[in-house]
């Protein structure tokens, strides 16, 4: 039995610093989260008070005068109050503060915590020392009359604390049920433990051996409350990384601490470690707190940029609306639905209805890489012949090249199978798109628009060791518009896929570019396994955008 509890001690120094490290660091964690709460605050205060009784446990532990042991005994007593108190005002303000303290926690509960934790410093508990061991540690007190009242303070704040959970737990809002069922489960074993090691062995039968094991019942908490963080995502998991990290950055250097040998040659040493232990838990919630900051800050900036993205998409729908109607009004004009017209106003309802046209265009552009940006575009797979769907946007673009005065070519592999699995509504707008930008920027010359197949090597000619290509069998399906138009700068060619990238000189050719369109085609043909990719050698030396599309 002497081994076994000589073992027990042992592990107890060990359990000190694992425990004084966590609760610190939760505690930390939980007040910078939000020092505003009361439910925060009030861990806070649990989470120091618990570590302070931890540490004066150990102190207690160590071999001292008789008299100065006997003060840490007095402080142990201090602090379990103070601990017990503070696990009975969280549960009685978690997880939502009340609008006022009652009158009985205000006028009752307080005043009467606070009498006893003084009574604990006099006389008036622990009288006199009774009994020590042969190596100077107290092994029995006598108890003073004071006794009665700290039983009666510290069963009155256990029983009151699980009355309340029990009621909270039955009452609770769903959302937090789980997580205060973890956390106060983990209060309720640490409860019981102190209770039964601390309070009722030492005060009905002066027995205090157990009182240096004390932080060993500290664990239920670190381990409940350390579990409810990580599974129910109480805080951010960046900063429940960090507060792990530091956690276990303190346990190690902690544990040097404890197998540093107690002499006199080894003092500076332990002075050293001990340092660089402190060092690493203040510099360690200092970098909580930092973390903490940038979290929020991220956070704000996700709101902020959540309510811009809804303002553009209102402004954008109701331009939209209003450029539709326009577009109607001077397509009926020159229709003559509001009867004849003469040549100059039909000229004009021309020109307006082109702007209007374009300029709704632009708006779905934005709208569209909007809808991409915060991942909103869906995609309809289904087969379709891809040979189809080229030859009606290469249609639908003839006119526009007709007016430019540009020879326009389509050509198609007819030998190769175009059956595909896509969005054709997504693919059409990604062809059609290219096809367009094409056109926007080539002022004279050609656009040529292929379709074909990349086929892959299957056999190897044993004589002239190449590779021969299997006819009709695809790996890729390209689509490909090559233009003689202005080019695509070196400088450029890592940039126009993106978001608002566009050429140095595009505007000075398109004045109506949004820098949206590549971005959006890129987006398109990467949803459907494939990719998109520019040739050009450079400024007014034309271009060939490429997109490859897997066959399944």
């Amino acid at each position: 039995m002497e081994i076994l509890f000589s073992a027990l001690q042992n592990l107890d120094l060990l359990s000190v610093g694992i425990a004084v490290a966590g609760m610190t660091v939760i505690g930390f964690v939980v007040l910078f989260n939000n020092p505003k709460s009361i439910s925060n605050r009030t861990l806070f205060y649990l989470a120091i008070s618990a570590s302070l009784w931890g540490i004066v446990n150990y102190s207690f532990y160590q071999p001292h005068s008789i008299e100065f042991s006997f003060w840490l005994l007095k402080f142990v007593m201090f602090f379990a109050i103070w601990s017990t108190f503070f696990t009975f005002s969280f549960i009685y303000v978690f997880p939502s503060q009340p609008a006022e303290l009652s009158r009985y926690f205000k006028w009752l509960i307080a005043p009467l915590t606070i009498l006893t934790a003084f009574l604990t410093l006099t006389p008036l508990v622990f009288s006199e020392v009774a009994e020590v061991t042969a190596d100077g540690r107290i092994s029995k007190v006598v108890n003073g009359p004071g006794i009665f009242l700290f039983s009666f303070t510290i069963a009155l704040l256990n029983l009151g604390g699980i009355i309340i959970l029990i009621k909270k737990i039955f009452t609770v809002e769903k959302i937090y049920k789980r997580s205060l069922q973890v956390v106060l489960s983990g209060i309720t074993i640490m409860l019981v433990l102190i209770i039964t090691f601390n309070f009722v062995l030492p005060a009905f039968f002066e027995n205090t051996k157990f009182i240096p094991l004390g932080a060993l019942f500290l664990f239920p908490f670190v381990l409940f409350t350390s579990y409810a963080i990580l599974k129910y995502g109480l805080f951010n998991i960046k900063v429940a990384a960090t507060g792990l990290l530091v956690f276990a950055l303190s346990v190690v250097t902690f544990l040097e601490i404890i197998y540093t040998e107690l002499n006199t040659e080894n003092v500076p040493i332990l002075i050293l470690r001990v340092s660089v232990f402190a060092l690493i838990l203040i510099f360690g919630i200092l970098l909580i707190k930092a973390v903490l900051r940038e979290v929020s800050l991220r956070e704000q900036l996700q709101e902020a940029n959540k309510a811009q993205e809804n303002l553009l998409h209102f402004i954008t729908h109701q331009i939209k609306g209003f450029l539709t109607k326009s577009r109607n009004i001077f397509a009926e004009l020159i229709e003559g639905s509001f009867g004849p017209i003469t040549e100059e106003v039909k000229s004009i309802s021309v020109q307006g209805l082109k702007i209007n046209t374009d300029a709704v265009t632009t708006v779905q552009t934005i709208l569209n890489a909007a809808n991409i940006k915060t991942g909103k575009v869906t995609y309809d797979m289904k087969p379709i012949n891809l040979k189809e769907l080229v030859q009606k946007v290469f249609e639908k673009h003839r006119e526009n090249t007709k007016n430019k005065g540009l020879a326009y070519n389509l050509e198609i592999q007819d030998s190769a199978d175009y059956k595909i699995k896509g969005d054709i509504s997504q693919l059409t707008e990604a062809f059609s798109n290219l096809i367009d930008n094409s056109i926007r920027y080539t002022p004279k010359g050609s656009i040529e628009v292929k379709l074909f197949c990349k086929q892959s090597p299957t056999t190897l000619n044993k004589t002239t060791q190449k590779t021969s290509l299997q006819t009709g069998v695809c790996k890729d399906v390209v689509f490909s518009v090559k233009d003689t138009g202005i080019g695509v700068a070196k400088e450029d060619m890592g940039k126009i896929f993106e978001e608002g990238g566009r050429g140095k000189d595009a505007l000075k050719v398109n004045v109506d570019s949004t820098g949206f369109g590549l971005y959006i085609v890129k987006n398109i043909i990467e949803a459907h396994g494939g990719r998109v990719y520019v040739n050009s050698e450079g400024d007014g030396k034309g271009s060939e955008f490429i997109v490859e599309l897997p066959v399944k």
